[in-house]
């Protein structure tokens, strides 16, 4: 009964059909995913090697991910540390090396899609927000408003009214969680 309903609906119009991302869309997403593999194949790398240091009652300075193995690498630590270490750190090379190598590859590309420059123009957005929410969105003529966009992403506010009383709570989430 229930398929016959869904199909009764879909014949009438009243189930809109679900959207299929274009193949550039597809790819710059597929791109935006090894990417973000990459960086938290990172942190996590980094997150041990701190946590190695801490056990043994040593601490680095504070300082961003990309610069945290010229930090490393310049610390004074004993020899049975940097032996313990060394591994995680010959991994975080590569790390680095292919996220440097990814990083330029999405550039080139952003470069290319007007949409992405537009947004990368905006104060706070570089480029790897504006391809996120690029690949997220892919065709914005999709929808009617910015309020349908801002439900499809998740950004309004839960409501549980009951007759007069209007109560709105938290963002719901529903939407995509990687580009929110």
């Amino acid at each position: 009964i229930d398929a016959e309903h869904i199909a009764r609906a879909v014949e009438a119009g009243r189930i809109p059909e679900a959207h299929v991302l274009s193949e550039e869309r597809q790819v710059l997403r597929h791109q935006m995913l090894v990417r973000r593999h990459l960086v938290e194949a990172r942190t996590a790398a980094i997150v041990t090697i701190r946590g190695q240091l801490v056990a043994e009652g040593l601490r680095l300075p504070i300082c961003d991910s990309d610069v945290f193995l010229s930090k490393l690498r310049d610390h004074e630590l004993p020899t049975k540390v940097r032996e313990r270490i060394a591994p995680i750190v010959v991994v975080l090379t590569a790390i680095e090396g292919q996220l440097v190598a990814v990083d330029t590859a999405l550039e080139q590309r952003c470069a290319k899609d007007d949409t992405i420059m537009r947004l990368a123009t905006a104060p706070g957005v570089g480029f790897v927000l504006a391809a996120t929410f690029v690949s997220v969105i892919d065709d914005a003529h999709r929808f009617r408003s910015a309020a349908q966009v801002r439900s499809f992403l998740g950004l309004v506010p839960s409501e549980k009214s009951s007759g007069d009383r209007r109560a709105l709570g938290h963002i719901t989430r529903a939407g995509n969680p990687y580009v929110r």
